[in-house]
């Protein structure tokens, strides 16, 4: 049973930055944000916080709505209305409470359930938006000093679904990735999900796994015969 999550999305102070843009708008905007395994919290070394969050910021900002069978539009809509006004409320209650809007927060001017990308800074462990799931195209960046305190950070939440690691160290990832309390977790790429791998979470992401063969074992009644 999948239950979603708030899955945090790491770049480490080692990690090429241009690369870490491209993955994170992929990982934040597939679907608009609409999948369980999306990028929802971007965890940042303070190394390369500054020149990531100016990129980032430009490419989201960048990002175009319109008739999706248009080559040009980038981005989908939400699900419904209501489900947009719900992400604005949410925004809106952040910000409120103190985090900075750097881009997006408001409905595009056309007919549907558009939201503009959004990106959120400055967001403290009193805040609701904190623990929350934010099920659309709003991703709150976070800045942290070294590895242990992006774990630190990463694990400060009631869900653990899904993450990813971007680092040009193999072992410096693996180290990070396997800190993280979550089901699963992806080095420099983003959170995917495959007919051959196990998916699903723990916390409050659920229990138990499907696909792959773990998937296959949730299915199957075993029998023990002990012989004496």
């Amino acid at each position: 049973m999948e239950l979603g999550g708030n899955d945090p999305f790491i770049v480490l102070s080692d990690a090429n930055v241009d690369k870490a843009v491209e993955l994170a708008v992929i990982a934040k905007m597939f679907n608009s944000g609409q999948v369980c395994i999306s990028a929802k919290r971007f965890i940042v070394a303070d190394e390369v916080y500054d020149e990531f969050i100016d990129k980032f910021a430009s490419v989201m900002a960048s990002l175009k709505a319109g008739d999706p069978m248009t080559a040009d539009t980038t981005y989908a809509p939400l699900v419904s209305v209501q489900e947009r006004d719900a992400l604005i409320e949410q925004i809106n209650h952040a910000v409120k409470q103190g985090a900075r809007l750097v881009v997006g927060g408001e409905a595009e001017a056309l007919e549907g359930a558009w939201l503009k990308p959004t990106i959120l800074c400055d967001v403290t462990p009193d805040m609701d938006v904190f623990d929350q799931e934010l099920f659309g195209p709003i991703a709150v960046v976070y800045r942290v000093g070294d590895d242990d305190a992006a774990v630190q950070l990463a694990n400060d939440s009631s869900y653990g679904l899904s993450s990813a690691v971007i680092s040009e160290s193999s072992e410096r990832a693996h180290s990070v990735a396997n800190q993280l309390e979550c089901g699963a977790s992806f080095i420099n790429t983003f959170s995917m999900s495959e007919a051959c791998l196990p998916f699903g979470g723990i916390k409050n992401s659920g229990f138990g796994r499907e696909l792959g063969r773990l998937g296959l074992d949730e299915f199957v009644n075993k029998k023990l015969v002990r012989v004496a």
